[in-house]
């Protein structure tokens, strides 16, 4: 079994998010949508 294997998820995230960068309301809705659940 390979150690790491959430890097490959990480580098996919960390590509997808910098058009986020100045629309953060929508990325939180986003999330929310998708089913992550935000603690404030």
């Amino acid at each position: 079994m390979a150690k790491f294997t959430w890097i490959a998820l990480f580098k996919q995230i960390a590509a997808w998010l910098p058009p986020y960068r100045d629309r953060q309301p929508e990325l939180v809705q986003l999330l929310q949508n998708i089913g992550v659940q935000l603690v404030e």
